[in-house]
Protein backbone atom coordinates (compact mmCIF):
# COMPACT_ATOMS: atom_id res chain seq x y z
CA UNK A 1 0.00 0.00 0.00
CA UNK A 2 1.43 3.12 -0.77
CA UNK A 3 2.36 5.89 1.70
CA UNK A 4 -0.68 8.39 0.61
CA UNK A 5 -3.16 5.64 0.95
CA UNK A 6 -1.95 4.04 4.39
CA UNK A 7 -2.18 7.86 5.52
CA UNK A 8 -5.61 8.00 4.30
CA UNK A 9 -6.45 4.69 6.06
CA UNK A 10 -5.34 5.99 9.70
CA UNK A 11 -7.70 9.23 9.43
CA UNK A 12 -10.71 6.55 8.19
CA UNK A 13 -10.42 4.72 11.04
CA UNK A 14 -10.32 7.93 13.16
CA UNK A 15 -13.26 9.25 11.70
CA UNK A 16 -14.93 5.85 12.17
CA UNK A 17 -14.32 6.68 15.86
CA UNK A 18 -16.45 9.43 15.31
CA UNK A 19 -13.95 12.20 14.86
CA UNK A 20 -13.63 13.47 11.44
CA UNK A 21 -10.02 13.01 10.14
CA UNK A 22 -8.28 14.13 7.18
CA UNK A 23 -4.89 14.39 5.89
CA UNK A 24 -4.36 17.62 4.21
CA UNK A 25 -5.01 20.53 6.48
CA UNK A 26 -7.01 22.22 4.07
CA UNK A 27 -9.75 20.26 4.33
CA UNK A 28 -9.94 20.05 8.07
CA UNK A 29 -13.17 21.63 9.48
CA UNK A 30 -12.72 22.23 13.41
CA UNK A 31 -13.33 20.15 15.44
CA UNK A 32 -11.07 17.35 14.08
CA UNK A 33 -8.57 15.75 13.78
CA UNK A 34 -5.01 16.08 11.12
CA UNK A 35 -3.09 12.88 10.44
CA UNK A 36 0.67 12.40 8.73
CA UNK A 37 3.17 10.69 8.56
CA UNK A 38 6.57 10.49 10.55
CA UNK A 39 8.74 7.88 10.67
CA UNK A 40 8.80 5.55 8.20
CA UNK A 41 10.71 1.80 8.98
CA UNK A 42 11.85 -1.66 7.24
CA UNK A 43 12.18 -3.09 10.33
CA UNK A 44 9.69 -5.84 9.02
CA UNK A 45 12.03 -9.13 7.91
CA UNK A 46 9.49 -9.12 5.18
CA UNK A 47 9.88 -6.92 1.26
CA UNK A 48 6.34 -6.60 0.74
CA UNK A 49 5.73 -4.86 4.37
CA UNK A 50 6.39 -1.70 6.39
CA UNK A 51 6.05 -0.14 9.88
CA UNK A 52 4.56 3.80 9.86
CA UNK A 53 4.51 6.26 12.43
CA UNK A 54 2.19 8.75 12.56
CA UNK A 55 1.28 12.25 14.45
CA UNK A 56 -2.47 12.75 14.48
CA UNK A 57 -3.22 16.04 15.71
CA UNK A 58 -6.95 16.61 17.76
CA UNK A 59 -7.65 20.44 17.12
CA UNK A 60 -10.64 22.38 18.10
CA UNK A 61 -11.64 25.88 17.92
CA UNK A 62 -10.49 28.66 20.69
CA UNK A 63 -13.58 29.55 22.36
CA UNK A 64 -11.97 29.34 25.30
CA UNK A 65 -9.67 26.97 27.83
CA UNK A 66 -12.78 25.12 29.52
CA UNK A 67 -14.88 24.49 26.01
CA UNK A 68 -11.81 23.79 24.13
CA UNK A 69 -9.91 21.05 26.62
CA UNK A 70 -13.71 19.62 27.01
CA UNK A 71 -13.73 19.36 22.99
CA UNK A 72 -10.47 17.96 22.98
CA UNK A 73 -11.03 15.67 25.69
CA UNK A 74 -14.13 14.21 24.30
CA UNK A 75 -12.46 13.58 20.84
CA UNK A 76 -9.12 11.66 22.69
CA UNK A 77 -11.91 9.18 24.28
CA UNK A 78 -13.92 8.50 21.25
CA UNK A 79 -10.39 7.67 19.64
CA UNK A 80 -9.05 5.97 22.81
CA UNK A 81 -11.93 3.50 22.23
CA UNK A 82 -10.41 2.67 18.87
CA UNK A 83 -6.99 2.45 19.16
CA UNK A 84 -4.31 2.69 21.99
CA UNK A 85 -3.01 5.98 22.62
CA UNK A 86 -0.54 5.85 25.37
CA UNK A 87 0.03 10.02 25.64
CA UNK A 88 -1.32 13.11 24.43
CA UNK A 89 0.69 16.45 24.42
CA UNK A 90 -1.48 19.71 24.95
CA UNK A 91 0.18 22.42 22.42
CA UNK A 92 -1.26 25.28 20.37
CA UNK A 93 -1.07 24.68 16.42
CA UNK A 94 -1.44 27.36 13.73
CA UNK A 95 -2.93 26.09 10.15
CA UNK A 96 -3.03 28.35 7.17
CA UNK A 97 -6.53 28.10 6.57
CA UNK A 98 -7.61 28.80 10.09
CA UNK A 99 -6.10 32.21 10.39
CA UNK A 100 -2.83 33.12 12.56
CA UNK A 101 -4.11 32.50 16.05
CA UNK A 102 -2.95 29.52 17.78
CA UNK A 103 -5.51 26.78 18.32
CA UNK A 104 -5.71 24.29 20.58
CA UNK A 105 -4.52 21.33 20.19
CA UNK A 106 -3.99 17.67 21.72
CA UNK A 107 -1.16 15.44 19.57
CA UNK A 108 -0.23 12.21 19.74
CA UNK A 109 1.31 9.50 17.86
CA UNK A 110 0.34 5.85 16.47
CA UNK A 111 2.14 2.93 14.63
CA UNK A 112 0.66 0.85 11.93
CA UNK A 113 2.21 -1.96 9.75
CA UNK A 114 1.43 -1.90 6.03
CA UNK A 115 1.83 -4.05 3.78
CA UNK A 116 1.98 -3.39 0.27
CA UNK A 117 -0.78 -4.59 -1.86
Amino acid sequence: MKLGAACQQVAQMITDAGVPAVTDERDLNLPGALVGPVDVSFEVLDETSYVATWDVWLITIDNGAGPALDDLGDMLAKVRAVVQVDDARAQAVVLANHGADPLPALTFTLTTQITED
